[in-house]
């Protein structure tokens, strides 16, 4: 991107701590990756909101680029942003604003699932896939597909659990994990936030009421390096005016 640039990571937000230093985190692994300096910037619960950075960016730049950091083509991506960004050039016509496509491509965050999912078992039989889900239509069938490739690249069960919108829920997926032996959770999640506690909470719950299961948690995808791969593509894909939201 040219100097007269800007490039926004546009994040959900939580009031979980570990959210934040996550947030830091995965900006030094962005930067290390790709070269390109960045800032974060968030849709509700956490500070700088979305309107607030494009105001100081609007001062100082010709382009705005917007990477969403989001898992789901939900009603974020599909309405609530460009709906946000379309009050916003109303009163900057003269800063081209631009947004990208989030984080989606089913493959790419298949592969990135499944590296999370063998950092902590190298053949782990059984997998939870872990997602917040959403009332869009057509959310719920791309996390089948989702799982569907991570049990292919696996060579494992997988079972879908949602701690949003959907079920079944985290709580019943685990209930059904008995005599499977080692089970891995594998989160659907950039960052950790609300969901890792309840999470967590479950799972101690459920060992304490029953022994002879193994129960780990991956970690959230995070700055994976096919996460980081699929930004860069984003990125890369403003460069066409024809790719351009």
């Amino acid at each position: 991107m040219g100097s007269n640039a800007e490039v926004l990571l546009l994040a959900h937000g939580s009031r979980s701590p570990d959210y934040a230093v996550a947030c830091k985190a995965f900006l030094d692994d962005w930067l290390r990756y790709s070269g390109t300096h960045a800032r974060f910037c968030f849709l509700e619960q956490c500070e700088p909101l979305l309107e607030d950075v494009l105001k100081g960016s609007a001062a100082k730049f010709r382009v705005v680029v917007i990477l969403p950091l989001l898992l789901n083509a939900g009603m974020h991506l599909r309405q609530d942003i460009p709906d946000r960004l379309a009050g916003f050039r109303r009163h900057h016509p003269e800063t081209d604003i631009c947004f990208t496509d989030g984080l989606t491509d089913e493959g790419v965050i298949a592969e990135a699932l499944h590296g999370r999912a063998i950092e902590i078992h190298a053949n782990m039989k059984s997998i939870i896939l872990l997602t917040h889900g959403s009332r869009q239509n057509g959310i719920r069938e791309y996390v089948e597909r989702l799982a569907d490739m991570l049990a292919q690249r696996a060579g494992a069960e997988v079972h879908l659990a949602f701690s949003g919108y959907g079920d079944p829920i985290f709580a019943d997926v685990l209930a059904q994990q008995m005599g499977r032996g080692h089970v891995a959770i594998v989160p659907h999640f950039l960052f950790p936030g609300g969901w890792m506690q309840q999470v967590q909470t479950d799972m101690d719950t459920f060992k304490h009421a029953h022994s002879g299961i193994d129960l780990a948690l991956a970690k959230p995808l995070g700055a994976h390096p096919c996460t980081l791969r699929l930004l860069q593509q984003q990125l890369n894909s403003v460069r066409n005016p024809k790719n351009r939201h």
